[in-house]
């Protein structure tokens, strides 16, 4: 649907401005771009935001679930919830803290809107800061970098194929109960529902490189579009936005019947 493609690459635009503001430097340190689609859905319920703070930067990315436009409001309460945090406080000196004071001031943010439960969002949050990149998700967005040609995955995810995984690794489940459960991408932690606990974060901090981009995607991306797909964009010389931009374009053009709601930024670090 080139509208809603050219309409992301227009914010595209916005969002470089935003992040090179107060620079001295005439090259951004981080070149950021945003593309979306509303796929074969009726409703784009995906949204993000982005800010800045002192010398860091918040990237989120949410993506809706429930009906009758539902997702998209409770998307866009957790992703307005966030940065107004960050905008006062930044990620503080201890970033794992402010990921988990945030999403969970997201969860009842949408608790209080949607009264009823019936609504939430997977939320993704990557805060860059004097060269490291800090990143928490809940639910199935994900977030990966890409360095010297190669895609790395860094996030999970709160799916049931996920959760098989670490119990089979654990011990905690046989091997046919864990092969039994990895077709099952159902969510099991999302912000927007009571039993909200889970929040995947960093273990380590990223110690970004000159070169690198930071990849962060909703759903709708990567279950249709491969690592290898990715990183033949990726390593072109466009900039983020048309990078972006042509990741959405291909999306479309594959024309897949379950293609749903797909939202990504793509920031390429250019000066640490």
């Amino acid at each position: 649907m080139p509208y809603i493609i050219l309409s992301s690459c227009i914010l595209t635009a916005l969002l470089i401005v935003r992040i090179s503001l107060g620079s001295l430097n005439s090259i951004p340190k981080l070149d950021a771009g945003y593309a979306g689609t509303v796929g074969n859905q009726q409703v784009n319920a995906d949204a993000y935001d982005w800010a800045n703070y002192e010398n860091q930067t918040l990237y989120v990315i949410a993506g809706g679930i429930g009906r009758s436009g539902k997702g998209k409001i409770a998307a866009q309460e957790a992703i307005n919830t966030i940065v107004r945090m960050f905008e006062i406080t930044g990620a503080t000196k201890n970033p794992a803290f402010f990921f988990r004071q945030a999403l969970h001031s997201a969860n009842q943010a949408i608790l209080k809107r949607i009264t009823d439960s019936t609504a939430g969002a997977s939320v993704l949050c990557a805060v860059v800061k004097e060269g490291f990149l800090y990143y928490a998700s809940v639910g199935n967005c994900r977030i990966s970098v890409y360095r010297h040609g190669e895609l790395i995955p860094l996030s999970e995810g709160h799916t049931i194929d996920v959760l098989a995984k670490n119990a089979f690794r654990k011990g905690q489940i046989s091997r046919m109960e864990a092969l039994a459960a990895l077709k099952e991408k159902r969510l099991y932690s999302f912000v927007g529902h009571d039993g909200f606990q889970d929040v995947e974060i960093y273990d380590v901090p990223v110690s970004l490189k000159r070169g690198d981009s930071i990849v962060m995607m909703t759903d709708g991306v990567y279950e249709f579009f491969s690592a290898g797909q990715m990183e033949k964009i990726l390593q072109t010389r466009k900039n983020s936005a048309q990078k972006a931009c042509q990741v959405m374009e291909e999306l479309e053009n594959n024309n897949h019947p379950e293609q749903g709601n797909a939202s990504l930024i793509i920031s390429q670090v250019n000066r640490i």
